[in-house]
């Protein structure tokens, strides 16, 4: 199988953790890396910063590049949201990037722009939305919903026939009960337990998670 070339857009510390993602799978090659001119030419793991927001265009023309945003997303989704967007205007293809060592179900769906990350798990019958996160040793079980530019954080649970509305953040070691439903842009703080339905935005946390903002 021929490696694809990949270009990532955002070079923090989410970036480091996707682009050792996609060293696993093996199926793409970083063929670049975007962000700021400040840190233009600075070394992240084995590659280096080689363009800015401005090259985006120009990338994009080089047809056989896809492209990742690899931007975190913990408070808000909006930046990584308007980066999809741009990029879905240009007419790029966004890559769906999927650890070697993660399962996910040939009976679930899952969205471009999306990373599946190590030893997660998308069980049968879910779809996950675009440009999405399922971090490190998530589980996401049968039957759920999970909507576009959603982050479901490391050792997240998300328990059979939940649907999780676009932007919203399932923090650490969370456990959302079955059939939960949570509306757009909800922040779940880390460790909370979800078992009930959210209905308004805003940040929860606890057990049971109650609204603290």
């Amino acid at each position: 199988m021929r490696t694809k070339k990949i270009v990532l857009i955002g070079a923090g510390g989410h970036c480091k953790s996707c682009m050792d993602v996609i060293a696993s799978a093996g199926e793409y090659a970083i063929e670049s890396i975007v962000d700021v001119p400040e840190k233009s030419g600075h070394k992240i793991l084995s590659s280096y910063i080689s363009a800015t927001d401005e090259d985006i265009p120009r990338l994009v023309k080089n047809k056989d590049c896809t492209f990742l945003i690899t931007l975190g997303q913990i408070k808000t989704p909006d930046r990584r949201k308007e980066l999809y967007l741009f990029l879905k205007d240009l007419g790029a293809t966004l890559a769906v990037v999927i650890s070697k060592s993660a399962y996910v179900s040939s009976y679930s769906q899952i969205g471009d722009g999306t990373i599946v990350m190590h030893n997660a798990l998308v069980n049968a019958d879910s779809s996950i939305g675009s440009n999405s996160i399922i971090n490190t040793g998530a589980l996401i079980e049968h039957d759920c919903v999970i909507g576009s530019n959603v982050h479901v954080s490391t050792q997240a649970i998300v328990n059979g026939g939940c649907t999780i509305g676009e932007g919203t953040f399932i923090g650490s070691n969370s456990v959302i009960n079955n059939n939960i439903s949570i509306v757009s842009g909800v922040v779940i703080g880390s460790g909370s337990v979800v078992i009930r339905n959210i209905t308004e935005e805003g940040v929860y946390a606890g057990n049971p998670a109650k609204r603290i903002f």
